[in-house]
């Protein structure tokens, strides 16, 4: 795949979605160095000004890709700059407000990893990805109440996109539940969320 885009190349130069899927095709690889160069050549063959409908989608992906790429290589500073570019030119973009929350977890700011959530449902209210990372801070804050209710956000959220039992809420949902002790409240969460990840759920019901 990557050969066959290079010698598309050929014939657009500086086309930026081809450029994106070769960086696309490095990052699936594991070459995040290549990858990295190739999504910073996709934003870099976009105008800088009068993006078209076409062009601003391509950004966002472009931003989106290069983000979680230094994040995978914990360059933290470098992804959250491009993922606030991002949030800056699509405000209702939520994959960019999960990754900086993601980010600011691994970098133990939780306040501004809460921060982000917060700020992505109040331009999406049905951000079910963002209610859950809540419910997972929340949790780990042993704030069980919380994580309870967030969780619960998460799942009505996701069933308005016919989304039926959100693995991720629901392993929140019963984790909170146990420590809150309320054992048949975890046993249904669990229960419902083994279609997702039996494995996790077997661990987190020993």
């Amino acid at each position: 795949a990557i050969d066959n885009y290079k010698n598309g190349l050929k014939y657009f130069p500086k086309k930026p979605i081809v450029l994106w899927f070769i960086g696309r095709s490095f990052e699936r690889i594991g070459n995040v160095d290549q990858s990295e160069e190739f999504y910073e050549l996709s934003l870099d063959a976009l105008p800088k000004s009068k993006l078209n409908k076409q062009e601003k989608k391509m950004k966002v992906k472009a931003l989106l890709s290069l983000g979680r790429v230094l994040y995978s290589t914990q360059q933290y500073d470098s992804a959250i700059l491009h993922l606030q570019e991002l949030v800056a030119f699509d405000p209702k973009y939520k994959k960019a407000y999960a990754l900086l929350s993601d980010i600011y977890v691994d970098l133990k700011e939780i306040d501004k990893a809460k921060n982000y959530c917060f700020q992505g449902i109040d331009n999406d209210e049905f951000a079910y990805e963002l209610y859950v990372r809540l419910a997972r801070i929340f949790n780990d804050q042993e704030k069980y109440d919380s994580a309870v209710e967030y969780a619960n956000y998460s799942l009505e959220k996701a069933e308005k996109f016919r989304v039926k039992n959100y693995g991720p809420a629901l392993i929140e949902l019963g984790s909170a539940h146990v420590n809150l002790c309320n054992r048949v409240a975890a046993e249904d969460a669990f229960y419902r969320a083994k279609s997702y990840d039996r494995r996790q759920v077997s661990q987190l019901q020993e």
